[in-house]
């Protein structure tokens, strides 16, 4: 099976026949980030239903939570296009949002982290890297700006295959 596939892709990371693959692949890719590793997730539906009639539906690859509410975003992509980033921070934004209701008294205090992982089969950059982390921080200090670090992550499978 081709992981690079979409089909293989989501059959690999994305069902419950093989979500100990899927929950050993966010641990590796996100060692750092996390307080402690997971050992449980909840597959949930890929598809982003807008909260606004017109808005535009958006359909991911894998997406799951664990239990305490934090959201993994997981996406392979084979060819790259001009608003490839733009889209990620769609839904990206699109799963934040989601994490308070209106009226909710805390709100944002209640945001609940969510990341994104994208694998491409091309370099996001000519910098020779396989891992780039892209964070809100201040451009000045490099200072990360939110305390629940909503880090989208993107990683080379072109640049793995070579490791």
């Amino acid at each position: 099976m081709n992981p690079f596939t979409d089909f293989g892709f989501k059959y690999l990371f994305g069902t419950e026949k093989n979500k100990d693959l899927t929950i050993g692949f966010i641990n590796i890719i996100l060692k750092e980030e996390l307080d402690s590793p997971i050992d449980e997730i909840e597959f949930l539906d890929k598809e982003l239903i807008p909260s606004i009639e017109d808005a535009k539906r958006s359909v991911v690859d894998v997406l799951c939570r664990t239990k305490d509410g934090v959201r993994y975003l997981i996406e392979m992509q084979n060819q790259y296009y001009r608003h490839m980033f733009d889209r990620l921070i769609y839904y990206h934004c699109d799963l934040i949002s989601d994490t308070v209701s209106r009226g909710d008294k805390k709100r944002y205090g209640d945001i609940k982290k969510v990341f994104t992982i994208c694998l491409s089969n091309f370099q996001i950059e000519r910098n020779g890297q396989i891992k780039n982390e892209y964070k809100m921080c201040n451009t000045k200090t490099g200072k990360v700006i939110s305390n629940k670090q909503h880090n989208t992550h993107y990683h080379s499978a072109a640049s793995l295959r070579q490791c």
